[in-house]
């Protein structure tokens, strides 16, 4: 099960890494004007979709990173984090549910759950 646990980490890293750099590269190369004051009112007028995007993916890769450190680190707290994502990431047909079956499936088993010292007899 800890190969299993390596590999998920290195999704979860490299998925987080990939999709925060996406955002920024966004938000900072193009010059957007989400960091001057008047993003709300160009927002409003439909110019502001490539912000929100962005501010998107920073908002949900970067608890992936988060959930990464949190698992290389056997931490109970990053083990959370990725069930969370995990579940969260059904919604993301078909590769997002195709991680989150995995992430699940490594996530909850009594091995793992050894690993992160955890009571098998809580609930999570």
């Amino acid at each position: 099960m800890k190969r299993y646990l390596k590999a998920l980490t290195l999704v979860f890293f490299l998925i987080g890494f990939f999709g925060t750099v996406t955002g920024l590269i966004v938000l900072l190369n193009f010059k957007t004007s989400i960091f001057a004051g008047s993003w709300i009112a160009e927002f409003i007028d439909g110019k502001g979709i490539q912000e929100f995007e962005a501010v998107r993916k920073l908002i949900v890769y970067i608890p992936m990173l988060i959930a990464a450190a949190g698992l290389h680190f056997k931490k109970k707290w990053g083990r959370i984090i990725a069930i969370l994502w995990s579940v969260l990431n059904f919604a993301d047909f078909p590769i997002g549910t195709v991680f989150g079956i995995f992430g699940l499936w490594v996530l909850l088993k009594k091995e793992t759950k050894r690993i992160f010292n955890i009571d098998e007899s809580k609930f999570i």
